[in-house]
């Protein structure tokens, strides 16, 4: 049985302190009193900051979240919602909103998770390391290991921590094939230079 008051604890903290839940309400808020109206939020997948330090602006600007798939046609993934016909769209993984999107109580602050140009810490300005990079792997190892004297919310999160688990292992595949949709000529290269190499040495 549900708690209300609980309910409602939870509906406070994430009205005061998530910034994406904000959004929510100011959209939803918007249709309700201009339902007619074409309106679209837009989240920038692609911040040349941190987003931990600087997240998307918090101003009253509207905006709607669109939910689209990658294509080859877009030059950065965004979350996007279409109109206000109710038509649910797939979002794409990879965008950095995505996790604090689809998981708010373990992520109540709403603020960016995994972007694909994490650097590794001990790697920051070196040009040696051949990936200098996170990947979206190392760090769900991260985000999932169990410290010593120090409470995860993730890995006491019961079902929600299983659905996380699917959910990260789904986008750890996507970030795969994006890489390997989006390198074919880096892919090619490499075998043709293992086949002239197998047949030098025959």
């Amino acid at each position: 049985m549900l708690d209300l008051q609980i309910i409602q604890e939870l509906k406070f903290m994430l009205d005061s302190g998530n910034e994406q839940v904000k959004t929510y309400r100011m959209v939803r808020d918007c249709f309700r009193d201009n339902p007619y109206v074409d309106l679209n939020l837009r989240l920038i997948g692609k911040q040349n900051r941190d987003g931990r330090t600087y997240n998307l602006p918090t101003a009253s600007d509207v905006a709607a979240l669109i939910v689209g798939d990658i294509s080859d046609s877009m030059e950065s993934r965004d979350i996007i919602v279409k109109k206000n016909s109710g038509t649910l769209h797939h979002i794409s993984e990879l965008h950095p909103s995505y996790l604090a999107l689809q998981y708010p109580l373990l992520f109540p602050y709403g603020d960016d998770e995994y972007r694909v140009d994490i650097p590794h810490r001990d790697v920051i300005g070196s040009t040696n390391s051949k990936r200098p990079n996170c990947t979206m792997r190392e760090f769900f190892a991260y985000r999932i290991l169990d410290r010593a004297n120090s409470f995860s919310l993730i890995l006491n999160a019961r079902r929600l921590y299983q659905q996380f688990l699917v959910d990260a292992y789904t986008m750890i595949e996507s970030e795969r094939l994006y890489f390997i949709r989006n390198q074919q000529k880096i892919l090619r290269c490499e075998s043709y230079e293992n086949l002239r190499n197998v047949v030098h040495d025959t």
